[in-house]
């Protein structure tokens, strides 16, 4: 994921992408519509803005959904300190990510902004000089938004490439 000023242009026909399948965001859920985990990642400053590195993901266990049929998932707050401590046993960022079965960009939900903005400056709590936030993919797409103090506004990611078989560059900018 980078999140840049000026991004370098990428190349022709590098702007799609796929999730890959058997994840363990499309992994049914006895009662959750869709299942959501965290990335933690390791961040850089570059000339143009920021690199946020993706080095894990930690999925959400079963257990730590609650039924709640006015949203897609809800979860307690055993797998939000789970992410809490994962950001600071391991000096790492944090990022919501959910999956919207969809082609094309994902938009964010009114559920997604008011919820995100709620939870994110928690991981400030624990790592205040680390970069937080979420990622919504999609089948074709991805779109993130970056929290760099508790207070601030997110910025949206410029660029989200996939590292795997084959590189994967989705170019974000609107």
């Amino acid at each position: 994921m980078v999140l840049a000023r000026h991004p370098a242009k990428p190349p022709p026909g590098a702007n799609t992408c796929s999730t890959p399948k058997g994840t363990d965001l499309q992994r049914p859920h006895e009662f959750a519509f869709e299942r959501v985990g965290f990335i933690a990642c390791h961040a850089a400053e570059i000339k143009d803005g920021m690199l946020v590195l993706a080095a894990s993901y930690q999925g959400v266990a079963d257990e730590n959904y609650l039924r709640d049929k006015s949203v897609g998932a809800k979860i307690n707050g055993a797998a939000l300190r789970a992410a809490l401590q994962t950001s600071l046993d391991y000096e790492a960022g944090m990022f919501h990510v959910h999956l919207h079965e969809h082609m094309g960009q994902p938009i964010p939900s009114a559920t997604d902004r008011r919820e995100s903005r709620k939870f994110i400056p928690d991981f400030f709590n624990v790592t205040p000089n680390l970069p937080h936030g979420t990622v919504i993919l999609s089948e074709d797409n991805a779109v993130g938004h970056c929290w760099l103090g508790s207070a601030s506004e997110p910025a949206i990611f410029n660029q989200i490439i996939f590292c795997g078989a084959p590189l994967q560059l989705i170019d974000v900018r609107i």
